[in-house]
């Protein structure tokens, strides 16, 4: 349920206003339009929550230091030298990475001494370094005036040296100058290490301050928050500041009350037109289940559209059954919700919805596999088990099992996409002009129609033989959107004119819901390869199982091991792009539901 909002606005004494702020954010329910103003307050909180950041991100959890939960040291000092220390790492890395490229140039040539090089050089003897094409060094030792020693081939280059009383240029050969030799770069690293594990170490006794860290930071988070809003109370009048935002319709007494009690004034008023409004969903029962799942996909209803979950999670328990379609990855899914809640009680931390979802869904991936069947899509877990056959329904596995599959997939497309417009209908009918109402039941008139029509086309035509009753409920249906779509309480005529601008336009949207009822088929076709890439994973591994050598038996568990468990990957996979698409998009768009919101995010102190 979209809670409905009240706009505030809050009217302080400038010089109460840090002391209103507090009591407003103790209230909690607050929503404040943020304005994005600075301060210098906030910018030193922004900058200190920085540096608490960077330096958490440098340490690491181990396991042999333990973690403190408190201290009463400055954790903004210790902080900076973490950062500090974390800087003269990075510093001394790079360094060391630049003598490791430097060392690979100069390992090519083999080990030699800079200063021998320049002593021969006083005696005119000059050593140069070159690298050419391989095919070019063989042309360039034909050159009478051209004295070079190859010093190794690696691929298609040559690297040699040149020796001779002057310097030579090679115009066809690239030349290589050193600054240092091997073993100035090998003393070099050594000492470069050897402070690096220094540093490394130094570092590493700040580990303990992970915990404290962490939690400063949340602590900064609502310090950074609170000066934000601080920074956007706006003020007309010198002694006066105020803000404004929104507060859910129920806590408007409650508002009111403690804030008189504090000494300071609300304004309430019904949202505006033109507001941008946020949308606080309460949920309750299955629709709380929805919370992760949206939360994942970072979906949010308009405040004037309608909260789904409800409806989401009906329809996606027999989607994720349907597309999973194995009892024995249920009991699995099963299995890792009744571990995953162990873990959470024994750790005395409260059960989330993601455990419900859990638990939710895996019944629904059990109750359908066994209704069809399907045990690791192998028939062997029913012979193990007969009594597994007594859940087995026929209308799934026997005979035109596959037809009747396929007409259940139609059958769950027409029904959510009538019963979104069943709801338009009734939200619509309660507006004015009322008679817009009419093309809803002109949409539900289609989409039967079209159901039929699919049914005949893709099914069968025996079964379902086409009758121009059907075809006279489709364009009656049509015409209904038609004459009433485009109404809007001006001249009824008019509006029918402005129809034939969108002929077009409805034309298409026919088509599309043609196509919408269609696309559900993707039920079926989804779970029909998650059983395939099972079933052919079985077969690989049998033989092998079979198999008297040990070798061979080990092999076949991990073929049906890898088998499965990418089964299972691939399955949770397709429930996301699949099983989520067809409640996010054909229904969400036959409901006209565009998912503009953005979230309530009320005014409070995160509780530790």
């Amino acid at each position: 349920m979209i809670v409905k909002m009240k706009k505030v606005l809050l009217l302080t004494l400038s010089k109460y206003k840090k002391e209103s702020l507090e009591i407003l954010r103790d209230f909690g329910a607050v929503h404040i339009n943020s304005c994005n103003k600075n301060s210098d307050s906030l910018k030193k909180s922004i900058d200190n929550r920085r540096i608490l950041i960077q330096a958490f991100s440098l340490l690491k959890e181990d396991g042999g230091v333990k973690a403190l939960k408190s201290s009463n040291g400055n954790f903004l000092d210790i902080a900076k030298s973490i950062v500090n220390l974390g800087n003269e790492i990075k510093e001394f890395q790079d360094i060391k990475r630049s003598l490791l490229h430097e060392k690979n140039l100069i390992s090519v040539w083999g080990n030699f001494s800079l200063e021998n090089i320049d002593k021969l050089k006083e005696s005119n003897i000059y050593i140069q370094f070159f690298k050419i094409q391989k095919s070019e060094y063989k042309n360039l030792l034909r050159d009478p005036n051209v004295n070079v020693f190859l010093i190794k081939n690696v691929k298609n280059t040559s690297y040699f040296v040149s020796v001779g009383e002057f310097e030579q240029k090679i115009e066809i050969a690239d030349e290589f100058k050193f600054n240092f030799d091997l073993n100035y770069i090998n003393n070099k690293l050594k000492v470069v290490d050897e402070i690096l594990d220094q540093k490394l170490t130094q570092i590493s006794l700040f580990n303990k301050y992970i915990d404290i860290l962490r939690d400063e930071i949340k602590n900064y988070d609502q310090i950074v928050e609170f000066e934000q809003v601080l920074a956007d109370m706006q003020t007309d009048f010198e002694d006066f500041s105020y803000i404004t935002g929104f507060v859910p319709a129920e806590s408007q007494e409650s508002l009111k009350n403690a804030v008189l009690k504090a000494g300071f004034a609300a304004q309430f008023a019904d949202p505006e037109e033109n507001d941008i409004i946020p949308t606080y969903i309460k949920r309750k029962g299955i629709a709380n289940l929805a919370a992760p799942i949206f939360n994942i996909l970072e979906t949010i209803p308009g405040y004037k559209e309608r909260d789904i979950s409800f409806i989401f999670m009906l329809f996606f328990f027999v989607f994720f059954g349907m597309i999973i379609g194995d009892a024995a990855y249920g009991v699995i899914f099963f299995l890792v919700g009744i571990l995953l809640s162990l873990s959470f009680l024994f750790k005395g931390k409260p059960l989330t919805p993601i455990h419900g979802l859990i638990f939710y869904l895996s019944v629904s991936s059990i109750l359908y596999g066994a209704m069809t069947g399907t045990w690791f899509g192998s028939p062997l877990i029913l012979e193990m088990f007969p009594i597994l056959n007594s859940f087995k329904v026929s209308y799934l596995t026997e005979k035109n099992s596959v037809q009747n599959i396929i007409f259940i997939c139609f059958s769950i497309g027409v029904l959510q996409i009538s019963l979104a417009h069943a709801w338009n209908f009734f939200r619509q009918v309660k507006e004015k002009p009322h008679i817009h109402s009419i093309a809803q039941i002109g949409w539900l008139m289609c989409i039967v129609g079209l159901y039929y029509l699919v049914l005949n086309l893709i099914l069968s035509q025996s079964r379902f033989p086409m009758y121009n009753v059907v075809y006279n409920v489709i364009y009656f249906g049509v015409a209904l959107v038609f004459v009433f779509g485009k109404q809007d309480g001006s001249n009824f005529f008019k509006c029918i004119l402005k129809s034939f601008g969108g002929i077009i336009e409805q034309f298409l949207t026919t088509v599309s819901g043609f196509a919408d009822i269609i696309s559900y088929i993707r039920l079926f076709a989804v779970g029909l390869a998650g059983l395939s890439i099972s079933s052919s994973f079985n077969a690989m591994s049998i033989p092998l199982l079979k198999s008297s050598n040990i070798g061979l038996v080990v092999a076949g568990i991990i073929v049906i091991l890898f088998g499965h468990v990418l089964n299972i990957m691939l399955s949770l996979l397709s429930v996301i792009v699949h099983g989520v698409r067809l409640n996010m998009l054909e229904f969400s768009n036959h409901l006209g539901q565009e998912w503009s919101g953005y979230a309530y995010r009320p005014f409070r102190k995160m509780k530790k």
